[in-house]
C-alpha cells in the first residue's frame, strides 16, 4: 500500500476513474489512504451507480440480470439490485486492486442509447416487482452534487 500511495503522489497512478465520481465515490480514498492498523475494513453507504471491485459469498447473491448486452448498466445496476436486497459495503483497509488500462472499450459501448433505456425500463420494472418497491420510487441517475463539487445530471429519468 505504502509503495501505492507513492505511486499517486507521482501521479504515476490514480484512483479508478476519478472522471466519474459515481463509479468510486463511497470508497472515500481520503479515508482509505489514511493508514489505521486497528481498523481491518470500514463501512460505506452505497450510492448509485456505484461500481466497487467486491469480494462476496456467491451463495445468495442476486444474479446479474441478463437483459444488457455490451458495455453499460450490467455492473452498476447489479449493485443497486444488492443494496436493495439488503447488503452492506465495507471498504478493505489495507488491500486493492489495480486495474491496467485497455483496449476494447469502445467496441463494448451499447451504440443504440434507445435499446439501453428499453432494457433499463425493464430492469426497473423487475427490481420494482422483486423487491416490493413503488417504480416512482426507483429514480436512476438522478443528479447529484459530490464532495469534489462534480455535478452529475440527470441522465435517465425517462426509464422510470
Amino acid at each position: 500500500k505504502d509503495q501505492l500511495i507513492d505511486l499517486l503522489d507521482q501521479k504515476l497512478a490514480s484512483t479508478f476513474h476519478p472522471y466519474f465520481p459515481p463509479g468510486h465515490y463511497p470508497t472515500d480514498y481520503q479515508k482509505w489512504l489514511q493508514n489505521e492498523p486497528s481498523e481491518f475494513s470500514y463501512p460505506i453507504q452505497y450510492m448509485k451507480r456505484f461500481e466497487p471491485y467486491i469480494l462476496a459469498y456467491k451463495h445468495g447473491l442476486p444474479e446479474f440480470w441478463d437483459g444488457f448486452r455490451g458495455f453499460g448498466y450490467n455492473a452498476a445496476t447489479w449493485f443497486w439490485e444488492l443494496d436493495l436486497a439488503g447488503y452492506k459495503y465495507e471498504v478493505v483497509r489495507d488491500y486493492f486492486v489495480l486495474h491496467l488500462n485497455h483496449e476494447g472499450r469502445k467496441e463494448r459501448i451499447i451504440s443504440d442509447g434507445s435499446i439501453a433505456k428499453l432494457q433499463l425500463r425493464r430492469f426497473m420494472r423487475y427490481i420494482s416487482r422483486k423487491y416490493q418497491v413503488e417504480r416512482a420510487k426507483l429514480r436512476y441517475w438522478k443528479g447529484r452534487r459530490y464532495g469534489n463539487g462534480t455535478q452529475v445530471s440527470l441522465f435517465c429519468e425517462s426509464c422510470l
